[in-house]
C-alpha cells in the first residue's frame, strides 16, 4: 500500500476498510468548479476532512485544485472506490490536479485544541502547503472551517463535485 504524502508530519497509510458498495447515479461532474470559473476564479481547491469521528488518529484535511482543460475518468467518491481501485488511479489524479496537500492536526493537538479548532489548523496547514493562491473554495459538509469568502458549501460534496 502506498502512503499518501502529507504535508506536515509523516506518512498516512490509507485506510483499509472495505468500500462501500458503489451507488449508481450521476457521477461526479465539474458544474460547481465551472461555476466559479465562469464568475473568474481561477484557483478553486476542493476541500475535505477525515478523521473528525477518529478517537486515536490525526484529523487530516484534504485540498486540490483541478484543471479547468481535462478530466480523468473514473474519479469517485473514495468511499465508493475499492482500496485496489483508489491505489490505482492515484498516480493519475496527482498528475491531473494542479496542486494538491495534506495538513494534520495530531491527536495531541486535537485534544488540546478541541475537534473544530484542530479541523481549521489541519485545513490551514493543506492550503499553506499548496503553494497556490486561493480564489474560491469548495468545501464537503455544511460548516465552513476555511472561512474563505468565496466559500460553497456542498452537502454530500464529495458524490456531487470532482
Amino acid at each position: 500500500m502506498r502512503p499518501v504524502p502529507t504535508a506536515v508530519g509523516s506518512p498516512q497509510r490509507a485506510s483499509t476498510r472495505r468500500a462501500r458498495t458503489p451507488k449508481r447515479g450521476r457521477a461526479p461532474s465539474l458544474s460547481f468548479e465551472r461555476a466559479w470559473w465562469d464568475r473568474g476564479a481561477a484557483c478553486v481547491v476542493g476541500i475535505d476532512e477525515v478523521g473528525r469521528g477518529s478517537w486515536a488518529g490525526p484529523l487530516t484535511v484534504g485540498v486540490a485544485v483541478l484543471p479547468t482543460d481535462r478530466r480523468v475518468n473514473g474519479v469517485r467518491d473514495s468511499k465508493m472506490l475499492t482500496e485496489a481501485r483508489r491505489e490505482a488511479l492515484f498516480d493519475r489524479v496527482a498528475e491531473w490536479c494542479r496542486g494538491w496537500a495534506v495538513g494534520h492536526a495530531w491527536p495531541h493537538e486535537c485534544d488540546e485544541l478541541g475537534m473544530s479548532a484542530a479541523q481549521r489548523l489541519a485545513a490551514a496547514r493543506a492550503l499553506d502547503s499548496l503553494g497556490l493562491p486561493v480564489d474560491a473554495v469548495l468545501m464537503d459538509g455544511k460548516w465552513d472551517f476555511v472561512g474563505h469568502d468565496n466559500t460553497t458549501m456542498i452537502v454530500k460534496g464529495d458524490a456531487k463535485c470532482l
